[in-house]
């Protein structure tokens, strides 16, 4: 009886692992996951500020009244040289 319990005390978890050991990984695993939700809200927040910032851009964009510009009368399109023979003649 006396081997079995020294044999038992050898390969026993329980000697392996103590209470200091539960409460170290503990407070390992909650510092983990704090600067995880920390992160997460910091770049949350950074997410919010840069789709304001964008929203505010295209609300600019939008109430501006700039009138369209025909881009095919360039040079590429043969626009402006149709012109130019017209106001040639």
């Amino acid at each position: 009886m006396l081997i079995f319990n020294a044999i038992f005390k050898v390969f026993s978890i329980f000697c392996l692992i103590n209470t200091f050991h539960f409460k170290v990984l503990g407070i390992f695993v909650i510092v983990f996951f704090l600067v995880l939700l920390i992160s997460g809200v910091i770049k949350s927040y950074k997410l919010k500020k840069e789709n304001e910032k964008l929203e505010s851009m295209v609300e600019s964009i939008d109430d501006s009244d700039e009138q369209y510009q025909d881009f095919t009368e360039g040079h590429l399109y043969g626009g402006a040289s149709s012109k130019n023979t017209k106001s040639e003649q």
